[in-house]
């Protein structure tokens, strides 16, 4: 220390943390707006595994999973619906739709992107059909705005998932949900 003088630091002096400054970047970045905010936290949130809870571990796991399936490539997509798919009934139901319904139903998706979340959709219901039945009305909303999208794709991927959601469950169980919303005034709900 020769020839040098130490500074003491400076009372209003706040030190920036690398991961906080990345998370300030990474919040104006234009491509993190095409993320829904319940995925945000995925990239903001810099703490290791081991710090989390267990509900905080699978939530963070499906969130990766899921965007892998939205933006990744083909190699990696089909890990992902693997990965998810097999974990998905030890994980809950809950939980996963949960996610899955928050990213699906962004306004910002491709079609490429929806194609795959529909597909992984598909799989999921298979894999977890012992207890997907109180999800029927939500899932019938989301399919429903499939099925009348300009698209025939979209329509026709629309109905194959109401065709297996009825093997699932039963045809019986999707009307008696859906009793009260086929009576209606409003052409949506009928619809």
């Amino acid at each position: 220390t020769t020839g040098y003088k130490i500074i003491p630091v400076p009372k209003k002096y706040e030190r920036i943390i690398p991961a906080q400054r990345i998370a300030t970047e990474q919040l104006e970045d234009p491509h993190l707006q095409r993320i829904p905010k319940e995925f945000q936290a995925l990239y903001t949130d810099f703490r290791p595994n081991d710090e989390l809870s267990e509900e905080e571990k699978s939530e963070r796991f499906v969130m990766r999973l899921l965007m892998q399936i939205k933006d990744g490539s083909v190699y990696q997509r089909k890990q992902a619906i693997r990965l998810l798919t097999t974990h998905a009934p030890k994980i809950g139901p809950e939980l996963v739709f949960r996610k899955f319904f928050a990213l699906a139903q962004s306004p910002a998706l491709s079609e490429l992107e929806k194609h795959s979340l529909v597909k992984t959709l598909d799989r999921l219901m298979y894999r977890m059909s012992d207890s997907i039945t109180e999800y029927i009305p939500r899932l019938l909303d989301f399919i429903g705005k499939m099925l009348v999208d300009n698209e025939p794709v979209t329509r026709a991927e629309g109905r194959e998932i109401i065709s297996n959601l009825a093997k699932i469950c039963g045809l019986a169980e999707i009307l008696s949900l859906c009793k009260d919303k086929l009576g209606s005034e409003i052409d949506e709900e009928r619809n």
